[in-house]
């Protein structure tokens, strides 16, 4: 059994499009490891949580520069033309002529990071194809995805990680600072009764989704299903 991330994706990177993508895997697990370091100094910088912009209508935080800035510093050594980040309005090119893109949320959910709740960052990785802009590059099927993951910073540093064949839980060993294999491939259960998403985003959903949450709230073919909703804010 490969034990570490480092193994998995070695086993994995069986043509040259998949070991680019898992260095940039490698790349951005670096980046949460450090990230994950810096989130831990937290109560001794406070300073770190400080509102220092509005963005968009939303607040953005010195911890979430902070974050944008080690995401970045870590793809731009990883072979990516091109970043879309969560904190920025438009694509950051990186590397000319590179194989890959990245969409990246380096720090979701950093409200939660002044009071130790768990925060979060998700990316996804996509091939670099031709364009007529950098921001369209990103416009492609979910289906065209190479690998994507979250990173969760709770009382373990965990990634959960996906490059198509099944979905695996990493966690840092803080004793070896590597990513270790903890779980997968990773499953739903059947028969689940409960589900979460974002209600404030209701008006700006499709049909067919507002029909699907309507029926959970329901209690479609006289099944109780119990609603945690997300109420963040609406985009």
């Amino acid at each position: 059994m490969h034990e570490t991330l480092e193994d998995h994706l070695a086993a994995w990177a069986t043509n040259d499009l998949r070991r680019d993508a898992a260095l940039t895997l490698t790349a951005l697990a670096g980046a949460a490891r450090d990230l994950g370091r810096l989130l831990a100094r937290l109560p001794f910088t406070p300073d770190l949580v400080a509102a220092t912009a509005d963005k968009g209508g939303e607040v953005q935080k010195r911890i979430d520069q902070e974050a944008q800035r080690i995401v970045r510093a870590a793809l731009a050594q990883a072979p990516v033309a091109a970043m879309l980040s969560e904190e920025e309005d438009e694509p950051i090119a990186l590397r000319t002529g590179a194989p890959l893109l990245v969409a990246v949320d380096p720090l979701d959910g950093s409200s939660n990071a002044g009071v130790n709740a768990p925060v979060g960052m998700v990316f996804s990785l996509l091939p670099a194809k031709p364009a007529p802009s950098l921001a369209e590059a990103f416009l492609q099927r979910g289906d065209a995805q190479l690998a994507a993951g979250l990173v969760l910073f709770g009382p373990a540093l965990e990634l959960a990680l996906t490059w198509g064949e099944g979905t695996h839980r990493f966690a840092l060993d803080p004793e070896t600072s590597t990513f270790r294999h903890a779980a997968g491939p990773l499953a739903i259960p059947e028969g689940r009764r409960e589900y979460a998403i974002n209600a404030a985003n209701y008006r700006h959903w499709p049909a067919p989704v507002r029909a699907y949450v309507d029926d959970c709230v329901a209690g479609p073919r006289g099944r109780a299903i119990t609603t945690t909703t997300c109420a963040g804010t609406a985009r």
